[in-house]
């Protein structure tokens, strides 16, 4: 029995790098569908994840040149005013556009995985982008907002993006912006009152 898991552990890497090509998209190297059978044929998400794998894995597979090709592409879906990335496949298949504050959690999820995305093929985004504010500037009282009205009964997402959210300014105060330390302690403390004293969940 040992020796059996021992063999399928030793070939974890290979099968995990062998399925994630089944992912490739024909059209832009680079980039992954969700699954084998998606009918989407790329999504920025879903290729992040899979440069994530196949770099813990050190597989490569694609040239530099059309890598830097892809990265063009991608770079050009980012919103000049907004910072926002908006990506072609997954977009168009937003349930309901209407609803502004979905809509902008939605390509604002999309563009922290396009982040990661770029962070692999090693370019930066043309535009600054910041998950508090519009037009790449950080706004507390836009964060505080957006902290305090989440539906926090879907908790998933409400700790997704008010967490993504804090992290931001965080790091602005951990680079010497002491202003944002208001704005992120309420944030925080608005964040904890949602924690169960029961699971810590």
């Amino acid at each position: 029995m040992h020796a059996q898991l021992a063999d399928w552990l030793f070939r974890l890497p290979e099968n995990v790098a062998s399925w994630v090509q089944t992912l490739a998209s024909d059209e832009h190297p680079g980039l992954f569908k969700a699954c084998a059978d998606s009918e989407i044929p790329y999504g920025f998400p879903s290729s992040s994840v899979c440069l994530g794998f196949m770099e813990k894995l050190e597989q490569g597979g694609t040239t530099a040149t059309s890598l830097h090709q892809t990265a063009e592409f991608v770079l050009s879906c980012q919103q000049a005013e907004t910072g926002l990335f908006i990506d072609p496949q997954l977009d168009p298949r937003f349930i309901d556009p209407s609803n502004a504050g979905a809509y902008r959690d939605f390509r604002a999820a999309i563009t922290k995985y396009t982040m990661g995305l770029l962070a692999h093929f090693g370019v930066d985004a043309r535009h600054p982008y910041s998950e508090t504010g519009e037009g790449g500037k950080p706004d507390s009282e836009a964060y505080l907002e957006s902290v305090k009205t989440r539906d926090w009964n879907r908790p998933w997402a409400a700790g997704s993006h008010a967490a993504g959210q804090t992290r931001e300014l965080f790091l602005l105060v951990s680079d010497g912006h002491q202003e944002y330390i208001p704005a992120v302690r309420e944030g925080l403390e608005v964040i904890l009152s949602h924690q169960n004293s029961q699971t810590g969940m």
